[in-house]
């Protein structure tokens, strides 16, 4: 049975996906032990650990049996984990927290202070990105906000999954996250949630590190999964375009954008990927053209000067 909730007292179901996760869980778990907003629970879902990261999640559950529920999913991935989450969250809004990832003291409070000025689907969130190679870390901002939607949508400045904050109505009439989704997760959620009529707002603090590590997606070695999470990419931004071009928004500068986007893009896998390449130049009716080369050049620099 779910709690009634004042808009004054709004609880945040944290959701923490835990695969052999042992090595950094404690992080995010102190992150949200540490938060400032108090009216959060957290449930650790252990996604079929074969190290002792379901001792760890037992360890903060029987020291915080108030605020901490550790639940079991054995459907591997972590769309399954999150959506089992999803159905035991009692809270009217839902931090899904990978456990990789950190957020600081400040995160819920400031989101929720947005979700009583607002009611939106979902919130974005600002992020910085740390990446170590051979033992040399580097980070970056990522900083998200379009006004227009859709177009934040294709260019993937709607946030990251640790950095937003999710309404639990929103996402369950969307459906859920889709567990066969192998990558680009949340804006096939987010597309899902936007589709069907889903607000979305923008916090402007940097309160979520988002750690990319060896294993993850983005820094695989792992040549048919960097294929996968590449066409995942590629084929979730033409769903898009056939959305908009059903609904009649395929237009001005949401078409524009989208095309500057997905050429820019293809143009980065021509060579590793050249028959992918191809198929979607083809396909999207996409040409280089002398202007491009310039605009790309002048955004690379400024990205480089203002670091």
């Amino acid at each position: 049975m779910k709690m009634e909730q004042s808009q004054d007292n709004i609880m945040v179901s944290v959701v923490i996906p835990c695969y052999n996760s042992a090595a950094f869980i404690r992080r995010a778990i102190n992150g949200v032990l540490a938060q400032e907003y108090t009216n959060w629970e957290l449930l650790l879902v252990d996604n079929g650990s074969t190290d002792n990261t379901i001792e760890i999640l037992n360890q903060y559950k029987a020291q915080y049996p108030e605020k901490i529920k550790v639940l079991q999913q054995p459907i591997k991935g972590a769309p399954a984990a999150r959506n089992m989450g999803l159905h035991n969250a009692r809270g009217r809004y839902i931090q899904f927290l990978d456990s990789d990832d950190e957020i600081t003291a400040e995160k819920i409070g400031e989101q929720v202070n947005l979700v009583k000025q607002q009611q939106p689907a979902v919130i974005v969130g600002n992020a910085y990105q740390v990446k170590e190679v051979d033992g040399v870390q580097t980070q970056k901002r990522l900083t998200y906000y379009d006004t227009n939607i859709w177009v934040g949508l294709i260019t993937t400045s709607l946030g990251r999954t640790s950095s937003c904050l999710f309404q639990r109505e929103a996402v369950v009439k969307a459906g859920g996250w889709k567990e066969t989704q192998t990558s680009s997760q949340e804006y096939e959620l987010l597309f899902r949630i936007i589709k069907s009529g889903g607000k979305i707002s923008f916090s402007p603090g940097y309160h979520t590190t988002i750690f990319l590590r060896m294993e993850s997606v983005h820094m695989s070695g792992n040549q048919a999964k960097v294929r996968q999470v590449t066409l995942n990419y590629i084929n979730l931004r033409k769903d898009i375009r056939r959305h908009l071009q059903k609904t009649g928004k395929w237009e001005g500068a949401t078409r524009t954008r989208f095309n500057r986007h997905l050429l820019g893009y293809l143009l980065t896998i021509r060579e590793k990927m050249p028959d992918i390449y191809a198929e979607n130049m083809a396909e999207l009716e996409l040409k280089p053209y002398p202007a491009f080369f310039v605009r790309r050049w002048l955004s690379r620099t400024k990205r480089k000067l203002v670091g």
